[in-house]
């Protein structure tokens, strides 16, 4: 069963995009979110780009919902993150690559090691509570913690894993915000079935 992730951060991406960008792209973004499955769609090779059919967001408008990736050319940009609690306390590159067709965001590559530990149901289920927490598929699927140990996003056994866990991302660029995704058992010792996803700064 598909649980409800706290959906404050997605909220606030949502009140962002109504007070910056125009009423015609933020309806248009939503209403997409609203019917993931038909405006996106993975790709199927390595990368396992996200890909939105119809791009809508352009620079301009990521900028001014407070996101400000590092342009690397017209079509290419990346935003660049650090796991601040991995494995034995280490850090290391978490980033969020985007692609633009015609100056508007038409994929988003995410770190394989993120991607594969929530899988990509999951990652589609926080892009579909943008457009409401009741749209079809909205909210995150439990997690196996064996997944997560598997693909290197936590050390040690699945078993040893307690009854929560963070996954602690903080932005290059200060002008981003930091992500984090808290995650606690349910029921099942084995793995983690709710969710809390924040994405505001400690100052909000």
């Amino acid at each position: 069963m598909r649980q409800p992730c706290r959906p404050f951060a997605l909220i606030a991406v949502s009140v962002s995009l109504l007070t910056a960008c125009n009423w015609t792209t933020f309806l248009a973004f939503r209403g997409q979110m609203r019917a993931i499955s038909k405006f996106t769609a993975w790709d199927e090779t390595a990368e396992g780009a996200l890909l939105f059919r119809e791009p809508l967001l352009s620079l301009e408008d990521l900028n001014a919902i407070g996101i400000y990736p590092e342009v690397i050319d017209a079509e290419n940009a990346v935003l660049r993150y650090r796991r601040v609690n991995g494995p034995d306390g280490s850090s290391g590159d978490f980033d969020f690559r985007m692609k633009f067709l015609g100056g508007r965001l038409s994929a988003l590559i995410f770190p394989q090691t993120l991607l594969e530990g929530l899988g990509r149901r999951n990652i589609s289920g926080l892009f579909a509570m943008i457009g409401g927490s009741n749209s079809p598929g909205a909210g995150i699927d439990s997690v196996p913690k064996s997944q997560l140990v598997a693909v290197g996003l936590f050390d040690g056994t699945a078993e040893a894993l307690g009854m929560e866990a963070a996954i602690e991302l903080a932005p290059v660029d200060r002008r981003n915000r930091p992500i984090i995704l808290k995650m606690k058992e349910h029921g099942r010792s084995d793995r983690y079935d709710h969710f809390h996803l924040n994405i505001r700064r400690s100052a909000e």
